[in-house]
């Protein structure tokens, strides 16, 4: 089943495992908690601080920016955090409501069609006749990705 050997192992020990590791893991959440609390407290005080000294108007282009240059993470993601650290979220909280938040997994398939150097229409409505996705609302999106990338390839660019 997972390639793990109890065989050598008495009912007693499989307890005793299995509540030591329990106990670590709940340890790990509870460090991975205050490590989100310790991460949003300081993106509080950046926050505090680019906003002071941020122009009039300019303080989430500003905020936008710090994050980009100097955390490598995105806006939603830094108040994520943040609201971890005031206690409005729990890191758990937070990704049970990710997950309920996601709508069904959609898979394309995709076929690549030659259209001539022109591309447009006539490519796009061959390849959306190739795909078929399984989410009636994700279409509109799809076709208009799918027109728009048929209009910039030609022939010469797909033999490449």
């Amino acid at each position: 089943m997972n390639g793990m050997d109890f065989s050598g192992e008495s009912l007693e020990q499989l307890g005793q495992q299995a509540r030591a590791r329990i106990e670590a893991a709940d340890k790990s959440m509870e460090k991975a908690e205050n490590l989100y609390v310790s991460a949003g407290l300081y993106l509080i005080e950046a926050k505090r601080r680019v906003d002071a000294e941020a122009p009039q108007g300019g303080k989430t282009a500003a905020w936008v920016k710090y994050l980009t240059d100097h955390c490598q993470i995105g806006k939603t993601r830094a108040w994520e955090v943040m609201a971890i650290a005031k206690g409005d979220t729990t890191a758990q909280g937070l990704n049970a409501r990710k997950n309920e938040n996601r709508g069904p997994v959609v898979v394309w398939n995709f076929e690549v069609v030659m259209c001539d150097d022109k591309g447009g229409d006539e490519a796009f409505s061959r390849i959306r006749d190739k795909v078929k996705p399984k989410v009636d609302t994700d279409r509109v999106r799809l076709e208009a990705i799918v027109r728009k990338t048929a209009k910039l390839l030609t022939v010469a660019q797909l033999q490449a």
